[in-house]
């Protein structure tokens, strides 16, 4: 009865550590997608841009 116990437990701490491990899985991915990534991209168009278009060109 014992062994049962503990194991149940065992399985439990598990479960614990996979959810948290998928859930600041998810928050850096939320956190870089709503962040780095308009920055990134930002910095890198106003950068291409003028070279394709031949023209100025900025993003507000």
């Amino acid at each position: 009865m014992k062994y049962r116990k503990k194991r149940i437990k065992g399985i439990l701490r598990d479960w614990r550590k996979l959810l948290l491990l998928v859930f600041l899985v998810f928050s850096i991915y939320s956190l870089s997608g709503f962040l780095l990534l308009p920055w990134l991209l930002k910095t890198q168009a106003e950068k291409r841009l003028p070279e394709l278009l031949k023209r100025q060109a900025t993003i507000a």
